[in-house]
């Protein structure tokens, strides 16, 4: 396989020797010759994942087999910008922190923060669905691309949506690929709706005594005359990883003119007590928060609980040595793994996950076959399976990373 693929596409493959199934990577100069490699890899029935830094790797289980790395970064051009439209359409090897500085030119920018902007793409942040905290504010991915063009199996192209903030009627197809870890096909090009970079952030830190007060604060804060746009819980230890005192803390941030983050912030001191923090150790803390998440640690956990459950699910799980930092606005919950955790400690956090209503993605090294990487079997499974073989019926983008049986 690996003398076919240089004869093929000669300086753009690398042999990769990591043990996690992948023996190969290619790295295409531009689109087409990134068709041409899936269609190969159609053809000679191989394995291919698609790839961009690999800061999200650790997210999925490793191919089954040789299989073939689809380095995409090389495809970061900017096609298409419409200032005026506040639209953009990119390829998806650009990284995020490239896109913000092109936005930010105009005063613009993309409504996504995850971790590491300087390293991940844009096409591996579509394909994780990952965000930061200001998706209490403007949502996930899925609420800002309004089109995408993205590669079959057969190296086709196929688009959804389209260039402008109004679409004309039909399936928003693209939204299937965000979030599926690349097992419906790689993402080539990309359009997002833009928002202006805002004049002023504030951060306001509060320190509640325990889960309860920090609901109640959460509550008091969804129903006041504020609008947040990130509300984030952190336990202890993250709490002084992030730089603030090491106690149960919610950090509230608004974004809007100087004149109103300046009111909004007063006014939450106003009914709840706190801090606003200053500029320059805002400026840090937020950094900080959108990093938070993206630790290096051999084993983490997301876990998506109804709002009204995370401070309860952070108080429970603050019980083992670990790091968590909790979307509260969203029910989203990360668990940085400070030591390794018995069995039944696992199966009491799954346990606990789908006791009311959630979900448990397990990322790294996990502990043994305790639990699928993507916690127990829904009933509506079956569809998501049905959809990966109906866009990819030769399983080429390996589905059991996701823990799809593969198709025969």
């Amino acid at each position: 396989m690996l003398e076919d693929l240089r004869r093929q596409f000669g300086a753009q493959v690398r042999p990769v020797a990591d043990g996690q199934g992948v023996v190969a990577a290619v790295a295409p100069r531009d689109l087409e010759q990134a068709r041409a490699v899936v269609a190969w890899a159609e053809r000679g029935g191989h394995q291919l994942v698609p790839a961009g830094a690999g800061t999200k790797r650790h997210w999925t289980s490793p191919p089954h087999g040789p299989a073939v790395a689809l380095d995409l970064r090389g495809l970061s051009r900017v096609v298409e910008y419409s200032p005026e439209d506040m639209t953009i359409t990119v390829e998806a090897g650009i990284t995020l922190g490239a896109l913000q500085e092109h936005l930010a030119r105009n005063g613009q920018r993309l409504t996504l923060d995850p971790p590491h902007p300087d390293r991940a793409t844009i096409g591996g942040i579509l394909a994780a669905n990952d965000s930061g905290p200001i998706r209490f504010g403007f949502g996930t991915a899925r609420d800002i691309v309004i089109g995408m063009s993205m590669i079959q199996p057969d190296g086709e192209i196929i688009r959804s949506g389209g260039k402008v903030v109004k679409n004309v009627a039909g399936y928003d197809l693209h939204k299937l690929y965000i979030g599926s870890f690349g097992t419906l096909g790689p993402i080539a090009t990309v359009t997002f709706r833009l928002r202006p970079v805002p004049e002023a952030r504030g951060l306001v830190v509060l320190a509640p005594a325990d889960a309860v007060e920090a609901e109640q604060m959460i509550a008091t804060t969804l129903a006041g005359r504020t609008r947040p746009v990130m509300i984030e819980l952190l336990n202890a230890r993250m709490a002084a990883t992030v730089g603030l005192p090491a106690r149960l803390t919610l950090v509230i941030g608004f974004e809007d003119n100087a004149e109103a983050v300046r009111w909004q912030c007063a006014t939450l001191v106003q009914e709840l007590g706190g801090a606003p923090l200053g500029p320059a150790e805002g400026r840090r803390v937020y950094q900080a928060l959108c990093e938070a998440a993206g630790a290096d640690v051999a084993t983490s956990f997301k876990a998506a609980v109804p709002g009204s459950e995370t401070a309860g699910f952070v108080q429970r799980a603050d019980r083992r040595p670990m790091r968590l930092i909790a979307r509260a606005g969203n029910g989203i919950v990360y668990g940085l793994l400070e030591e390794p955790m018995p069995d039944e400690a696992w199966r009491d956090l799954e346990e606990r996950t789908a006791a009311c209503g959630g979900s448990l993605h397990l990322r790294g090294r996990l502990p043994g076959a305790i639990l699928p990487r993507f916690g127990r079997r829904r009933g509506d499974a079956w569809l998501s399976e049905d959809i990966q073989r109906a866009f990819d019926p030769q399983a080429t983008f390996a589905p059991e990373r996701l823990g799809f049986a593969a198709v025969s």
